[in-house]
C-alpha cells in the first residue's frame, strides 16, 4: 500500500509510530525517555594516548606512490548509534586522504558495507584524523564490526605493536584494545613490526530512545499488554478492539493483515500515514 506502514509485533518498528505504543503499559504509565546524549567517544585503546611514532611505532600503509593498503581493525561498540571514526595517522605528503568503510563479519572483509567515509589530513605529520560516516550507523552494542581503511602511499595508520621486533624492540606488545584485534602486519624502516592493535577511536551519538533489542524494550517498559494482532481475521479493520487504545487514520483504515514478513505469523498491523494511536 502506498503510503502506508506495517507494524508486526515483536519486531522492530519501522516509521512514525513507537513500539511503545503497541507493547502497552496503559500507555499513560510509559516512562518517558531522556533526550538523545551528547556525542562521546564509545571505543578506544586504553590507555588512550597522544597520536606519535613513540606511542604507536608499528603501522600499515605509507608506501610511497600509487601504493594502497587495505588495513582492518575489528571493534565492538558499547553505544546505540556510530557517528565518526577517529584514526592515528602520519600523513607524509599534502592532500593525504583516507577513505574507509564500516562492515559486519570479519577481518577477511568479506562482510557487507554498512557505512563509509572519507577524510584528507589538515597537515602532514602525526595526527588523530577525524572521519564522519556517511550517515548515522544503527549499531547493535556487544557485536563485532569490522573498521576498514584503504590507506594511500602518502599515509600511514598507527597502531600498537604485536610483537617485540623491529621498530617495536623497545615498545610494549600488551594488548590494548582486547575487544578488537588487527588484519595488516606494519612496516617501518627498522624492519618487519606486526601490529596489535591500530589506533582508532569511534564516536558515538547514543540515544536513548532508541531500542535495538526486544529485551531492552520490554525491561524499560516494566509491567504491560502485548497485542499481536494474530487472533484477528486478515483483513479486519482495527479500531477500538484492543482495550485502552484505538488506531485511527485520516487516510483509510487501520487493518489487521496476513503477512509472511510477521514476526509472529500470521499478521502485521497495516495502515495509511499518518496513523494516530490514542
Amino acid at each position: 500500500m502506498a503510503g502506508s506502514i506495517r507494524w508486526g509485533m515483536r519486531r522492530r518498528a519501522v516509521g512514525a509510530m513507537s513500539c511503545a505504543a503497541l507493547l502497552m503499559a496503559g500507555l499513560t504509565a510509559l516512562p518517558v525517555a531522556p533526550a538523545a546524549a551528547a556525542e562521546q567517544v564509545d571505543q578506544h585503546l586504553t590507555p588512550e594516548r597522544d597520536c606519535t611514532a613513540a606511542n604507536y611505532p608499528a603501522s600499515a600503509g605509507g608506501g610511497g606512490g600509487s601504493a594502497t593498503v587495505v588495513a582492518r581493525e575489528s571493534f565492538v561498540p558499547q553505544a546505540n548509534r556510530a557517528t565518526a571514526v577517529v584514526l592515528c595517522v602520519n600523513a607524509t605528503g599534502i592532500g593525504a586522504n583516507v577513505t574507509g568503510r564500516i562492515r559486519t563479519g570479519g577481518l577477511d572483509g568479506s562482510g557487507p558495507v554498512i557505512a563509509t567515509f572519507s577524510a584528507t589530513a589538515p597537515a602532514t605529520g602525526y595526527q588523530w584524523l577525524r572521519a564522519n560516516l556517511d550517515a548515522k550507523l544503527l549499531t547493535t552494542p556487544g557485536r563485532s564490526f569490522v573498521l576498514e581503511a584503504t590507506l594511500p602511499g602518502n599515509v600511514e595508520w598507527h597502531g600498537t605493536c604485536g610483537a617485540v621486533v623491529g621498530v617495536c624492540l623497545i615498545a610494549s606488545s600488551s594488548d590494548e584494545y582486547p575487544a578488537g584485534s588487527a588484519s595488516a602486519p606494519g612496516t617501518g624502516p627498522l624492519g618487519l613490526a606486526p601490529i596489535g592493535d591500530f589506533a582508532f577511536r569511534t564516536m558515538a551519538d547514543p540515544d536513548p530512545r532508541l531500542f535495538l533489542r526486544q529485551g531492552d524494550f520490554r525491561a524499560s517498559v516494566g509491567q504491560r499488554t502485548e497485542e499481536s494482532f494474530d487472533a484477528f481475521p486478515n483483513g479486519t479493520v482495527v479500531t477500538d478492539q484492543v482495550p485502552g487504545v484505538a488506531f485511527s487514520s485520516p487516510n483509510g483504515p487501520v487493518t489487521a493483515t496476513a503477512s509472511p514478513s510477521a514476526a509472529t505469523p500470521p499478521n502485521v498491523l497495516t495502515g495509511p500515514v499518518p496513523l494516530a494511536v490514542t
